[in-house]
């Protein structure tokens, strides 16, 4: 089996990122592709350029580009989240100085959501699909003209 097939299998959405993170050592090629893309490179240009500083990056899987983005703004607090344990342990052994926790933003309340003015979905946006609306809407209530 595939890591792909945890998450997607036969075009529907799966979402089985736990057991996709105790089987498979580095899914998505994660440990290469942390911070070489165009967006990710405009992503912290975007943070230095706006000032943010408490990030919340939702899907940060094994932590990788978290790292990298606290590497390289340093002034900002960035937190990485991800929706299976498995990954956030594993991030966490990987990236010790590095804060990460385990949650899933459509379940997140407002008051949780509140602390952070910039909020990242890195190359997660097929897997929020279903919750979209409601995700953006209470990341609008907590962020008035931010969507």
């Amino acid at each position: 089996m595939r890591y792909q097939d945890y998450v997607i299998k036969d075009g529907k959405f799966i979402g089985e990122f736990e057991k996709m993170y105790q089987k498979f050592d580095d899914p998505w090629l994660q440990t290469k592709e942390a911070g070489i893309s165009y967006s990710r490179a405009n992503t912290v240009c975007s943070i230095r350029r706006f000032g943010a500083k408490n990030i919340l990056e939702v899907g940060c899987g094994l932590g990788y580009f978290t790292a990298y983005l606290n590497e390289q703004c340093p002034s900002s607090r960035i937190i990485g989240m991800d929706i299976s344990e498995t990954a956030i342990e594993k991030a966490r052994k990987k990236f010790p100085k590095v804060e990460f926790i385990c949650g899933d933003l459509a379940k997140l309340d407002n008051s949780a959501l509140e602390q952070y003015d910039c909020i990242i979905f890195s190359e997660i946006m097929w897997y929020i699909l279903d919750n979209i609306d409601d995700i953006l809407l209470k990341i609008k209530k907590i962020s008035p003209g931010g969507v």
